[in-house]
């Protein structure tokens, strides 16, 4: 047996204490199947179970059960299973597997929402009560992107819960998958004179990020988080905006980007410099500056994309252009993406290999991102909607 050390060295044999983002879990590994299992948080529980199961191991002698085997047997069942709840469930993944999972710094947020969604409304069911019939009733309240989104992430969920023993089946994995097609989004797409009319009434900071996106297709959260210090002049002397796309990045070479920095969007870019120092392009100066959210934003200008999401939902619905639409058909800011392909496309009649480069858009792995010394390789690509004629477009 292994001489353990460090914060495990005065538990029982193969239980180990595990912490992660300030949170402390302790663990089984089965000396025989090498599977670690989940013992919670609680240490003296933790010791009692460890206790118990390798006084079951020895008993067997040279037939070890499995953990599972013992849960269904009742050594953790009467202190583990009968109280967890969905949500109980999901704050153990979070702590267990989440950091496992190596996402990315925004598809970790948008994951937390999902799961801080479901305990809000399904967590408080009990993993006995929560079965195929419920899920479905439940997803079946979506639209088709989120009905995926939402059975993948119960799916993993519960296939987490079948390896701690706490069910034996997955009761969303049973759920029927809908497949997504282009026509079934709900969403309508926002037209250049609706982006115009939203334009005229919005903050001094949306207008920034919206003209941003028109010019440059970019996601809100790579917009948010435009530096000045991103815009500088490569080799040849050309001002370009570098970044690399949160959301493709680990996908495709396509999300290494260096814009080139056009009149119009450099005539944005100045006019975004006013009396509030901020390292960020687009920043504005909160009316109250909350603990909570000035410690999860890298500086207090700085404006996060919900808010950017937000402003432009309360702006859009202001114009009164959509208030004969549902709340899920409305526009929001990252139509504006679409718009930008539109114009580029069929009103300037760039190519669609110009507007895929531009967005990033690829289906290759990413390959070959590193020249000689690591140096990361960027594409170089045009940003040349001049917002002038977008407005004449406009009949402005």
């Amino acid at each position: 047996m292994a001489i353990k050390k460090g914060v495990s060295a005065n538990l029982p044999p193969n239980v180990y204490r595990n912490e992660s983002k300030g949170n402390v879990y302790y663990r089984y590994h089965h000396p025989v199947t090498r599977r670690f299992f989940s013992l919670g948080k609680n240490r003296a529980k933790a010791i009692e179970v460890g206790n118990q199961l390798n006084l079951r191991l020895m008993l067997k002698g040279d037939k070890p059960e499995s953990l599972i085997e013992h849960v269904e047997a009742g050594v953790v069942k009467p202190r583990r299973i009968q109280a967890m709840t969905l949500s109980k469930l999901i704050d153990e993944y979070i702590v267990e597997r989440v950091p496992e999972k190596r996402w990315g710094k925004q598809t970790e947020k948008n994951y937390m929402a999902l799961m801080a969604k479901i305990k809000r409304e399904i967590g408080t069911k009990k993993l006995d009560q929560i079965d195929v019939l419920t899920l479905s009733d439940w997803l079946k309240t979506m639209t088709p992107a989120a009905h995926t989104k939402y059975r993948t992430r119960l799916i993993d969920i519960f296939a987490y819960a079948i390896a701690c023993g706490y069910v034996k089946e997955n009761p969303a994995d049973a759920t029927l998958a809908k497949t997504f097609r282009p026509e079934d989004k709900v969403r309508k797409r926002l037209t250049l004179e609706q982006f115009y009319a939203i334009h005229d009434k919005a903050p001094e900071f949306l207008k920034i990020a919206m003209e941003i996106a028109l010019i440059t297709l970019q996601r809100r959260g790579d917009i948010v988080e435009m530096r000045y210090d991103d815009i500088r002049k490569d080799q040849d002397g050309v001002l370009r905006w570098y970044l690399v796309q949160n959301k493709t990045k680990k996908k495709s070479d396509k999300a290494f980007l260096a814009i080139r920095v056009t009149d119009a969007l450099q005539a944005v870019i100045s006019r975004s410099r006013n009396n509030i120092a901020s390292p960020f392009v687009v920043h504005y100066s909160p009316l109250r500056k909350c603990r909570d959210q000035m410690a999860a934003k890298e500086h207090w200008t700085q404006v996060t994309p919900n808010l950017l999401t937000n402003t432009f939902a309360e702006v859009r619905n202001a114009t009164g252009l959509f208030k004969r639409l549902q709340p899920a058909e409305r526009p929001t800011f990252h139509e504006i993406r679409s718009l930008g392909v539109h114009v580029y496309e069929k009103k300037l009649g760039k190519s669609e290999s110009y507007t895929q480069d531009l967005a990033g858009h690829s289906d290759r792995k990413m390959t070959d991102l590193y020249a000689a010394g690591h140096e990361v390789r960027y594409n170089l690509v045009d940003a040349d909607l001049d917002l002038d004629l977008a407005k004449r477009l406009a009949g402005r």
